[in-house]
């Protein structure tokens, strides 16, 4: 406004018995420094006050998009693999662009393959393959614990904690040794160890 500007570092706020304060300094964490894109003297915000107009820009911080996979459950693999046949096998490559072209062509035919199939969907945890039904149920009787704490005694609890997460580690622990058994038996299976 039209009022002058006082010296840098002149007592803004007296505090009594405390230290007097000024703001001379701009703090920012460890985390935020690294996504500071700017640290400026910005006039067109300065409205008049004893401090000269600092501007802090950040990076925004974008949530991380959750994963899409693809659901076969509805699919017929029949179908499926009529539709695989009709991939084009090219008899020989000559170079490197035709077998770059033949894999963007390999990718795009999967893509539209499993579009045409499949379903995508957003993973979570049920979807996974040790999710089971007394899975469900200890994970369920656990929440219910959360939703009413009142209701339950701190020994509930903890028997229902310690209930849900033996039924993971158990329900995980068969469903890996499931899959150890069937890699054992089809090679092709060897490739989701990984």
């Amino acid at each position: 406004m039209g009022t002058p500007r006082r010296p840098t570092g002149m007592v803004t706020r007296s505090r009594g018995s405390h230290r007097d304060s000024t703001l001379e300094l701009a703090f920012v964490s460890e985390g935020m420094f690294g996504r500071l894109l700017d640290c400026k003297i910005e006039p067109a915000a300065d409205k008049g006050c004893d401090h000269l107009p600092i501007l802090l820009r950040f990076a925004e911080d974008l949530p991380r998009a959750r994963r899409a996979r693809w659901s076969w459950k509805n699919a017929d693999p029949a179908r499926v693999e009529e539709g695989a046949g009709l991939v084009w096998v090219p008899e020989a490559f000559l170079t490197k662009d035709e077998v770059e072209g033949y894999a963007e062509y390999l990718e795009g035919f999967v893509q539209e393959l499993a579009a045409k199939h499949g379903k995508e969907r957003l993973s979570n945890s049920r979807g996974n393959t040790w999710w089971t039904a007394r899975v469900a149920e200890a994970v369920e009787a656990f929440k219910e614990t959360q939703r009413h704490p009142g209701r339950f005694s701190e020994g509930e609890v903890r028997e229902r904690r310690w209930k849900r997460n033996r039924e993971v580690k158990l329900a995980k622990a068969a469903s890996f040794r499931g899959l150890m058994h069937r890699a054992g038996q089809d090679t092709r299976l060897l490739w989701k160890m990984a």
